[in-house]
């Protein structure tokens, strides 16, 4: 494992072979796929950014959706064509936006959890005013109080089920962020603040593979609304787990990125 690129990024693997790129959900880091990128590391280089605000990646000065995701291109323009580009949660919409500007540069596009955003400006508006609270809140009551409390929503039930080792080493790994830093991203990187994606959706051919969690309801139905818009895609679903599903089973993960298992329900 080593650092990648002028981001901070973790690496696996040897430069030179096919590239996978790993996009993480809020609150993680690019060392949260490190599970997953060591089965992949004989035969791919694969890269995880700390995503802005996160990590030892600093917020940048013009902080929203837009400008953001365009400096991640440029980034990953400067690391050469993508064999494949995984996004979880927050990474996957941000994955989802990188593929239409990166078009045929990213190969293959796995989303996990994701979505393409809201569909109107007062769904946009509510979800902004909402994500502005939690910030607040994350400012006020500080890390240890915000990830406890982020951690206990409905959507992440799976994800405490996990053994308590477990669970524990999951949440220090995520205890490594500048607060502040981290408030702002989630108000740049909102669901509240992209643009809705899906009406330009069919014009993405990048084969796409759709995950999520057996669990995971709310995002299982978000796949197939996605899978119905993209012209080249194909919904895989994760027994056992909810939304977390790169925590939860990371050789799930792993083995649908090399094709050496299938993990349909």
């Amino acid at each position: 494992m080593s650092t990648a690129g002028a981001w901070h990024a973790e690496a696996w693997g040897e430069p030179g072979k096919p590239l996978i790129v790993l996009l993480h959900g809020f609150t993680w880091l690019g060392r949260a796929w490190e599970p997953v990128a060591r089965s992949l590391a004989a035969d791919f280089h694969v890269v995880a950014p700390d995503l802005p605000g996160h990590g030892r990646n600093p917020l940048p000065p013009q902080a929203e959706f837009e400008p953001i995701v365009r400096d991640l291109a440029a980034w990953l323009e400067s690391l050469g064509d993508v064999d494949m580009l995984v996004g979880y949660s927050m990474g996957g919409r941000l994955a989802l936006r990188l593929a239409q500007i990166l078009g045929a540069r990213v190969r293959r596009l796995v989303l996990i959890g994701a979505s393409a955003g809201l569909a109107t400006a007062e769904e946009r508006e509510t979800r902004l005013a909402v994500d502005r609270e939690l910030a607040d809140e994350l400012l006020r009551d500080g890390l240890p109080a915000f990830l406890d409390r982020w951690t206990r929503l409905p959507l992440f039930d799976s994800f405490r089920d996990m053994p308590a080792e477990r669970l524990q080493a999951w949440q220090e790994l995520r205890s490594h962020h500048d607060p502040a830093a981290l408030a702002g991203a989630l108000i740049a990187m909102s669901t509240g603040a992209q643009p809705y994606l899906l009406p330009d959706l069919p014009r993405l051919h990048t084969p796409t593979t759709l995950v999520v969690g057996e669990r995971d309801a709310k995002f299982r139905a978000i796949a197939r609304q996605l899978a119905e818009a993209l012209p080249r895609s194909e919904v895989v679903v994760v027994p056992g787990t909810g939304h977390s599903v790169p925590m939860e089973r990371p050789e799930a993960i792993a083995a649908l990125l090399t094709h050496k298992e299938p993990v349909h329900a």
